[in-house]
């Protein structure tokens, strides 16, 4: 965990010591960083469903101050011995823009045509960018921007 956040500069140093060896004997199971700055976007704990002891109790207050603290958004999720890929993208792109123009390509499944990332300018969805098919107004389609796999199943 003082891999990622340290605490904040405070009067005395040994209680900044202290706060600091609390940090650093505890951990994160994920976390998400940002590629180009490496900076901390996401915390993803699991939870083993497990009673929770004294302990692990103590760990979990510890990791939400701290996440709160740093500004830091905190996932819980459930340990399965199987993921859905779609069902986490969308769980994390609400935290980050897993699409990047650049680098993400689609395609319309009507038409078969290349599509373009718009922005809302009106509307309830006013401010929120979504694909849309370049050959607009032939083709209608659209898709939102953060769901980026369908699921193949839904469990």
């Amino acid at each position: 965990m003082a891999n990622v956040v340290t605490p904040q500069q405070m009067k005395s140093k040994k209680q900044w010591f202290i706060a600091n060896n609390v940090i650093a004997k505890s951990y994160f199971d994920f976390v998400v960083c940002d590629p180009r700055t490496m900076q901390p976007r996401v915390i993803i704990e699991y939870d083993n469903g497990q009673k929770l002891h004294k302990g692990k109790i103590e760990r979990q207050r510890l990791i939400m101050q701290v996440c709160k603290s740093a500004n830091i958004p905190l996932i819980g999720a459930s340990v399965k011995l199987s993921y859905q890929v779609g069902k986490i993208r969308r769980l994390l792109a609400a935290h980050i823009d897993l699409i990047e123009p650049d680098k993400e390509v689609r395609f319309c499944k009507r038409c078969g045509s290349p599509m373009t990332i718009k922005t809302a300018m009106q509307g309830e969805f006013k401010g929120r960018r979504f694909f849309t098919c370049s050959r607009q107004p032939l083709c209608q389609y659209t898709e939102n921007y953060n769901v980026v796999f369908d699921d193949e199943q839904s469990a």
